[in-house]
């Protein structure tokens, strides 16, 4: 039944291309069905970019991605470095710079001799300012502190070491010290607790 079923079918469908075959509108016909084919195909085309762009827009101006991106801007914390050798590290001294670090990315240099004194000077530091000791640096030499704060790049750095000032005008924004300097670039500070207080006011920043 379903074999007779097919060949019926067959036959119909010879008999209908047959007679399209014999149609004197055979051309009509077949222009007819490229162009809607070709239109189609344009068709789709077009509708398969338009939502991609449309996403893409509506992303780069998504309220959210705004709102990130002012979060980010606020919660960024201006970075200062301080070298404390020269400097007596008294209370004062560390509460004044306990103050800084809790409203700045502190970083604090020291000159060390030998690894145990490095592990002394951070222990110390880090309780007293309260900061993490990998943000205490240490090395052997003033010179070797100055490529330290070079590569680290902070807004202000502090120091006691005229040619660690020179070497750092121009490389870094803002530069102190509680001596006299020959350099303009140098701003020199009473104490450390009023270069901090500076900084915790905006003076000049």
């Amino acid at each position: 039944m379903s074999g007779l079923i097919t060949v019926r079918i067959i036959e119909a469908a010879r008999y209908t291309l047959q007679r399209i075959l014999a149609s004197p509108n055979l051309a009509l016909i077949i222009w007819t069905t490229l162009f809607a084919g070709v239109f189609l195909l344009f068709w789709r085309i077009g509708r398969n970019q338009n939502p991609s762009n449309d996403s893409r827009n509506t992303a780069v101006a998504t309220p959210s991605s705004t709102a990130h991106g002012k979060h980010q801007k606020e919660i960024r914390r201006l970075v200062v470095s301080v070298s404390l050798d020269g400097v007596a590290r008294t209370d004062a001294v560390y509460s004044s710079l306990q103050k800084l670090a809790d409203s700045c990315d502190l970083v604090i240099e020291m000159v060390a001799s030998s690894d145990a004194q490095e592990d002394s000077y951070r222990t110390e530091i880090s309780e007293k300012c309260g900061i993490a000791e990998h943000r205490v640096l240490c090395s052997s030499t003033s010179s070797g502190r100055s490529s330290m704060v070079r590569q680290l790049s902070p807004a202000w750095h502090f120091d006691t070491n005229e040619d660690v000032l020179k070497y750092l005008t121009g490389l870094v924004p803002h530069l102190a010290s509680v001596s006299a300097s020959g350099s303009d670039a140098v701003r020199v500070f009473p104490s450390i607790d009023s270069f901090v207080n500076a900084i915790l006011n905006d003076e000049s920043l």
